[in-house]
């Protein structure tokens, strides 16, 4: 293979990872607020909770580009049996358009449980309203003039 050819698979490589992230985290049930975040081309995508019962859980967090910014925070593959006291996910660097949550059994959770702020891009449980459910969170943007990737939660 000659070295034209190396640096066009090279290419592709960078070209194809810079339109996706996934990564992997733990949710322990501490009763702690926990965090995790995963970033590309200067959007970020964050998950704060807390959750208590249960054992700990892998969970996934996405952020891909394509035609916008979408950010896929869920539990693959299987329920959750965590109790989600709380929880707030937020995509910065970018403008939120749309949400939809749902609760571990794949239900599509109606918009009074959690509260939707397109100013700061983030959705968070409305208290009393959540049920401590929680299986998967879409978040949809689009890219933003303003850059937020330092604001926190």
């Amino acid at each position: 293979m000659n070295f034209g050819l190396l640096s066009l698979f090279g290419l592709l490589a960078v070209v194809a990872s810079s339109k996706e992230i996934v990564e992997t985290f733990n949710v322990q049930p501490s009763g702690q607020v926990s965090h995790f975040d995963v970033a590309l081309n200067k959007v970020r995508c964050l998950f704060s909770w807390t959750a208590v019962g249960g054992t700990n859980e892998d969970w996934q967090m996405g952020l891909t580009k394509e035609n916008g910014y979408e950010c896929v925070i869920q539990r693959p593959e299987k329920t959750s049996y965590l109790f989600f006291q709380n929880f707030a996910a937020s995509i910065l660097g970018a403008e939120l358009k749309s949400a939809e949550i749902f609760d571990s059994s794949g239900n599509l959770l109606n918009s009074e449980v959690f509260a939707k702020d397109p100013s700061d891009g983030s959705v968070k449980s409305v208290d009393g309203k959540f049920k401590n459910s929680l299986g998967r969170v879409v978040l949809k943007a689009k890219k933003s003039k303003k850059n937020k990737t330092n604001k926190e939660l």
